[in-house]
């Protein structure tokens, strides 16, 4: 059984408006302990949010 110790999360996000009807969003995101425990590595996350407006 793992002891909840504490968890950080790093973000980066970044809003790039390509024309008035789409906006593009990419993140990156890393956890140093991540679930609060010293017993699993840290992890770097990378994501993609697409906004599109009709």
């Amino acid at each position: 059984m793992f002891v909840q110790d504490h968890e950080l999360d790093l973000k980066l996000n970044y809003s790039y408006c390509w024309s008035p009807s789409v906006m593009l969003r990419p993140n990156l995101q890393y956890v140093i302990h991540p679930g609060a425990t010293n017993q699993v590595k840290n992890a770097l996350v990378g994501g993609l949010t697409v906004k599109l407006d009709f």
